[in-house]
């Protein structure tokens, strides 16, 4: 993906708010359990970086979704 860096907040914010890219995370967690995501960054870095509280509560949903498709905590500890 290539973004101006001024849209780089905006566009992920869409990313991990999508519907199709969570379905599409299912499978790809499922077949690689230790998959790193956007949405694992975000809730570490994400008020540093200047996300919303609100795309960080998604991500931290979304992360926690992932770890159990995972069977496991794919990415160090959240906040």
């Amino acid at each position: 993906m290539n973004v101006k860096d001024e849209e780089l907040l905006r566009v992920c914010s869409k990313m991990v708010t999508s519907p199709d890219s969570l379905s599409a995370f299912y499978d790809a967690i499922s077949k690689h359990p230790n998959l790193i995501t956007i949405e694992d960054f975000i809730v570490v870095y994400g008020e540093k970086w200047g996300f919303s509280s609100e795309i960080i509560e998604e991500c931290k949903r979304r992360v926690q979704l992932f770890d159990e498709i995972a069977r496991k905590k794919r990415f160090g500890e959240y906040a």
